[in-house]
């Protein structure tokens, strides 16, 4: 039997199992394997990750996920209002992801 184990509270697939529910209170499962980088289960329906509107112009983030994480040349920075301007000491091409579940983590890199 193939499974996809979730976090009940937020849906989110932490395990892709084959073979017997061995499940604890806080998991649950649904049948098939599905991608966690694609799907979550939602109401107990495995359901495509959204996309975000995340875009880069320059230096400023913006259309981002409200609350998210954003990840920048090895700093994590909590965003609570939608747009990131970065500011870099130095010159360089830096890193970038912005995590919000249950959207797909967005990547880029800035050049400054």
């Amino acid at each position: 039997m193939n499974l996809s184990i979730f976090d009940v509270a937020t849906g989110e697939i932490t395990l892709l199992w084959s073979g017997g529910p061995d499940l604890d209170a806080a998991q649950g499962s649904v049948l098939g394997h599905h991608d966690p980088a694609d799907y979550y289960i939602l109401d107990g329906v495995p359901t495509p990750r959204p996309t975000q509107d995340t875009i880069l112009v320059g230096t400023t983030l913006s259309g981002l996920p409200i609350p998210c994480t954003l990840h920048a040349g090895g700093e994590v920075f909590e965003i609570t209002d939608g747009a990131a301007e970065l500011s870099v000491l130095v010159p360089g091409t830096y890193p970038l992801m912005v995590q919000a579940f249950p959207y797909k983590d967005w990547t880029g890199e800035v050049t400054v």
